[in-house]
Parts: structure tokens; C-alpha cells; sequence
């Protein structure tokens, strides 16, 4: 038995939220996608995890908006690379985002769990490109080889 993939999907945009969840769906029909259009709550949601050690749910991959208005990207991104489960597992974070700042990308990768920048819309094509670029090796990109 293979284990699911867990995905967290954080995004104040419910239209994109709902789009993105939908494709990471199609990519693995076995993911189970946690979407939240309010980042607090998907803090409290891994904080959660970790603290009933829910191991089996710990996300393999947070893909987090960086414009919302309770809390920006990289204010998350801060906040939940202290939950230690999340570095344990090695969990990966991609930001979503319609801004292509530079300094935007560059400070992504300045956090102990170390974000990757795709631009939206997600798509499958943009998704390959990064876990290749990432050398993420994982279940969810040979199935998305799989079906190229």
C-alpha cells in the first residue's frame, strides 16, 4: 500500500483556490488536498498536526499564496517553518503568485524550509518544471511523467 500524498493548499482568492485544488486533484487522483482560504487557520490546522504528532497527515507540500490580507506568504512561511514535524518530513512550500518580483523569488529561498516560486495560474507543465528544478523526487512527479 503506497502512502497518500498530503497537500496544504493556502489562498485568500476561493475562485484560485478551487482551481488549484482541482488540478492538483487531476494530477493524483490519491492526494488529499486541504485547502484554506485563511492562513490563520492553516497555521492552527499543522500546528494541530504536529501537536497530536498526526504523522500520516503531515503535508509533503504547501503551496501558499504570497498577496493575502490577515497574513502575507512569507509571514506564513515564517510562522509554520518553527513546526518542527514540517522540517522533519522535509515538507516542501511552493509560492503562488500572480507578482513576479524578483526580490519576491529571491527572498523566498532565504527560510530554513526553503520555498520555490511558481507563478499562477498552477498549472501541470509549471508544477513538472519546478519539482525537476528542485530534484524532488516523489511520487507526485512520476505520476505527472507518467501521464506526460
Amino acid at each position: 500500500m503506497t502512502k497518500n500524498m498530503n497537500i496544504v493548499l493556502i489562498d485568500d482568492n476561493k475562485i484560485e483556490l478551487l482551481i488549484h485544488q482541482r488540478v492538483l486533484e487531476k494530477l493524483d487522483e490519491s492526494a488529499k488536498v486541504k485547502s484554506f482560504s485563511n492562513p490563520i487557520l492553516a497555521i492552527r490546522y499543522l500546528e494541530m498536526l504536529s501537536t497530536w504528532n498526526l504523522s500520516s497527515d503531515i503535508p509533503q507540500y504547501i503551496f501558499l499564496d504570497i498577496e493575502m490580507p490577515e497574513m502575507n506568504g512569507f509571514e506564513v512561511l515564517h510562522t509554520i517553518e518553527k513546526i518542527k514535524i514540517l522540517r522533519k518530513n522535509k515538507t516542501k512550500v511552493f509560492f503562488l503568485s500572480s507578482i513576479g518580483i524578483p526580490n519576491f523569488i529571491r527572498m523566498a529561498h532565504d527560510y530554513e524550509i526553503r520555498a520555490n516560486y511558481i507563478p499562477k495560474p498552477l498549472t501541470k507543465e509549471k508544477l513538472i518544471e519546478q519539482l525537476i528544478q528542485t530534484q524532488t523526487k516523489s511520487k507526485i512527479l512520476q505520476t505527472l511523467i507518467n501521464i506526460s
